[in-house]
């Protein structure tokens, strides 16, 4: 018969999950099998008499002219008992809408039988499984964008996402996604699909930065912060795809949570939702994200790009302070100068990455604060340095640790100073996992053109706490090009007047999409 096999699957495997038993079994002296519930599904979404099998061509549903079924008639006996039990039980497996319409013959009210929409399919298919989640992504597009747009408007920094987190509570809610709160503005939520399976995550950061925004969008920031880093577009990439799951979900094994996640410019959002749980209840097997721009400078508009093992920086920042003895300048042999001291610190720190680290691997070190001293003629007894250090190697961040504390004190201790230094805050690098990655790209495959998908050779040094989830579970985190159409990477990341190409948008929901739902075809199985 001409019914998708995985979607008749998952009608039996909702019938079985209803009532606790597996397909073939008997309801009220009625064996209820494959055969029955495929032929039943075929007449209620109104195949043609030639798709049925041959035994039930003489019995197809009659309908009343507004689309409902007058009744199921039976398909495979010859009792109106047995339609009656399949409708039932279809109904209580939420597959099919009982109700009351009128014969037109008649004038009574008899009983209807209608196929949900989310269980219908189109009988002249040639793909039974499916659909083309390129096509799908295109048509919603302006959808994209709109969300987007509507997002950009709205930018908030940290924690405090009040109106982002109800602005995307209300699309949810729409979509008929079910949803909680988590890391105070934070969201988790949550696509059941008909088959058991996999849960995979989809995570998308939420905030925005402190900078005024200069681009003069007719949808600029009305807030005073700004999405200058793109994650407007991640949450409504997010949204596109879980837009295009649940229309599908009935054909989807296991289950789809959407992350989104507050704090990543400020650090600590993504520590913060696992420790609360949103990894677990049920527990997430597999993670992915995107993030969009010019984070990796050879991808062009629309090119995803994909690297296997890290492919974005580990990030430690460290305060060193230096304490000398402030004495006259005229008599500096009385005191202890903790610039010129905390200067030399500043320098040998350079040669730790240029002259003790494998140059293959890479690595940065950059002091970005320096504050000290309080009169132009009085040396300085004190001294503040900042900065961080970036690896893609867990054995090289241990390393410049270690380093970094003993170059600091050796240049203390030849100077008669003392120094302290404290690693104030460290991100680890994020890192893909190999298999997932493999399945990744098949998928993208699937709706892009094989050169709009670039291998990653070598990470971006920039950060993202994406990789606390990468920790936690396997994953992967991937890259959409979108360098704007008319100012190309002239505004980078952070800048007033970044901004990006809205036209490719559509690709990260479809590659999402898609990596979804063959995920969980190939590890649900």
């Amino acid at each position: 018969m001409n019914i998708p096999a995985i979607l008749l699957e998952s009608v039996c495997f909702r019938l079985e999950h209803e009532n606790g038993k597996e397909l073939p079994f008997y309801e009220r002296g009625i064996k209820i099998d494959r055969l029955l519930i495929g032929a039943t599904l075929c007449a209620l979404n109104n195949s043609p008499t030639k798709t049925l099998p041959q035994n039930c061509r003489n019995d197809i549903c009659e309908r009343t002219p507004d689309g409902l079924d007058r009744r199921i008639k039976e398909q495979l006996g010859s009792d109106l008992r047995t339609a009656n039990i399949i409708s039932d039980l279809l109904a209580g497996a939420g597959i099919v809408e009982v109700t009351q319409v009128q014969n037109p013959e008649t004038g009574r009210l008899i009983k209807g039988t209608r196929l949900l929409d989310q269980w219908c399919w189109d009988s002249e298919a040639e793909d039974a499984e499916w659909p083309g989640f390129k096509e799908a992504a295109e048509d919603i597009s302006d959808q994209i964008i709109s969300w987007r747009r509507d997002l950009h408007r709205i930018p908030e920094k940290g924690y405090e996402l009040n109106r982002t987190s109800k602005y995307l509570g209300d699309q949810l809610d729409k979509l008929k996604v079910p949803y909680q709160a988590c890391a105070g503005t934070g969201l988790v939520g949550l696509i059941e699909g008909a088959l058991p399976g996999p849960v995979i995550g989809l995570r998308a950061d939420m905030d925005g930065l402190a900078i005024k925004e200069e681009t003069g969008l007719p949808y600029a920031s009305e807030t005073g912060c700004m999405h200058a880093c793109g994650h407007d577009a991640h949450m409504a990439m997010l949204l596109g795809a879980a837009k295009m799951i649940m229309e599908y979900r009935q054909c989807l094994r296991g289950k789809v949570k959407l992350l989104f996640q507050p704090a990543e410019e400020e650090g600590g959002g993504a520590e913060k939702m696992i420790r609360e749980g949103c990894l677990e209840h049920p527990p997430v097997d597999a993670v992915l994200g995107l993030h969009i721009g010019q984070l990796i400078s050879e991808l062009e508009p629309g090119q995803v790009g994909i690297g296997y093992g890290p492919v974005m920086a580990g990030v430690t920042a460290f305060e060193i302070t230096v304490r000398g003895k402030s004495a006259h300048i005229c008599t500096p042999h009385q005191g202890v100068d903790a610039i010129t001291t905390a200067s030399e610190m500043v320098l040998a720190l350079q040669k730790i990455v240029s002259r003790e680290l494998d140059p293959l691997r890479p690595a940065t070190l950059g002091v970005s604060f320096f504050e000290g001293g309080e009169a132009f003629n009085a040396l300085a007894g004190k001294v503040v340095f900042k900065g961080d250090f970036r690896t893609v190697d867990k054995r090289d961040e241990q390393f410049m640790k270690r380093r970094i504390e003993e170059v600091c004190k050796a240049v203390a201790g030849a100077n008669r100073a003392e120094v302290t230094v404290d690693f104030i805050g460290s991100f680890p690098a994020t890192v893909n996992d190999e298999v997932i990655v493999d399945q990744l790209i098949k998928s993208a495959r699937k709706v892009l053109l094989p050169e709009e998908i670039v291998e990653i050779k070598k990470p971006a040094m920039g950060n993202d706490d994406m990789a606390c989830f990468l920790e936690k579970v396997p994953g992967a985190y991937f890259f959409l090009g979108s360098k704007h159409p008319e100012f190309g990477d002239q505004f980078p990341h952070h800048h007033p007047r970044f901004d990006i190409d809205e036209a490719v948008l559509w690709k990260g929901a479809a590659v999402l999409a898609r990596a979804t739902v063959d995920f969980g075809d190939k590890f649900g199985k």
